[in-house]
């Protein structure tokens, strides 16, 4: 007798388990619907471009990005299409990260400095491919040069022109200076053919509405002449200055890790201003509390010194 009820209750075991998984759906499905969904242009966001985007030696853009926006209800992670790669193949490695973006069907695309390498040194016989499908009305070097660097960079803007969503993108910084390791001088253009190069950029994101275009420019002369600043942690205090010493690394080329979290701050509020609401109340970038998190906060605090530098040589034996 004492087995009885034993048996009854494996017998309505199933049945019991199935009223307690229907009794819960609707409690779930209120949680989802209390949850506010995420606008339709960050839904899908997509970072492309180079070492910047990709966080060489520092944090990729797409997870500084993901931080930024407000819930995850109807949004996918931010997709890290960029490649530190870039400068090998610009052409080629340029619409393939156009045609994945494409392909995850991207809301938002990203690319502070996805024109860099376009404009930017020439491997792989690309000058030569350029010189050919160019019409060189000059023999002078600086003409020539400026040719065919303009002909990369129409291969770029060409790319971006096959999105037809929100897409953010960076004119060309000077980056005279860099470490000839990293970027040999020859792959550097002159002051002239820059300005003329970024002149076609700006003249190319004016007319489209879809575009926002950051000045890349304008912050990289800030930041060399200490007039690149971060609002005080209390709000009321003087602002901290940013110097390049910290922000970028020993390569002059790339950004320290606190130099992309500070990149990443600039860059949201561009976003913000730009998009207007009510898209911008999902993006909000707590630039200190993620330096916080990240240990950063402190060496930014600190006197300026390098924070980031080359490793030694081990001397052989």
């Amino acid at each position: 007798m004492r087995l009885l009820p034993l048996a009854l209750l494996v017998a309505l075991a199933p049945t019991l388990g199935a009223q307690r998984t229907v009794a819960s759906r609707p409690v779930q499905s209120k949680l989802a619907q209390s949850r506010p969904a995420v606008p339709k242009a960050l839904q899908r966001v997509a970072v492309i471009g180079a070492s910047l985007s990709d966080g060489f030696g520092a944090t990729p853009l797409s997870r500084l990005l993901n931080k930024a926006i407000a819930g995850k209800a109807g949004r996918q992670p931010v997709a890290r299409l960029a490649s530190s790669m870039f400068f090998a193949r610009p052409l080629v490695g340029g619409r393939q990260q156009i045609d994945r973006a494409i392909k995850r069907e991207a809301t938002l695309v990203v690319g502070a400095d996805y024109l860099f390498w376009y404009a930017y040194g020439f491997p792989g016989g690309i000058r030569q491919r350029a010189g050919k499908a160019v019409e060189l009305r000059t023999t002078d070097r600086a003409g020539r040069d400026l040719a065919i660097r303009g002909w990369q960079l129409a291969q770029g803007l060409a790319e971006l022109e096959r999105l037809d969503v929100r897409v953010v993108i960076g004119d060309l910084p000077d980056m005279t200076g860099a470490h000839p390791m990293m970027l040999k001088p020859a792959q550097i253009p002159s002051r002239a053919t820059l300005d003329k190069l970024n002149e076609r950029i700006r003249a190319w994101a004016a007319p489209r509405k879809n575009v926002l275009l950051l000045p890349m420019a304008e912050w990289m002369t800030q930041l060399r002449a200490g007039k690149l600043s971060l609002p005080n942690r209390k709000g009321g205090g003087e602002p901290i200055r940013l110097s390049a010493e910290k922000m970028m690394s020993w390569d002059r080329l790339h950004p320290t890790k606190l130099g992309t979290v500070v990149f990443c701050s600039l860059l949201v509020d561009k976003l913000r201003s730009w998009v207007g609401q009510p898209i911008a109340d999902s993006l909000h970038f707590d630039t200190w509390r993620i330096l916080d998190d990240s240990a950063l906060a402190t060496e930014l605090e600190e006197p300026s010194k390098r924070l980031s530098t080359r490793p030694a040589r081990k001397s052989r034996k």
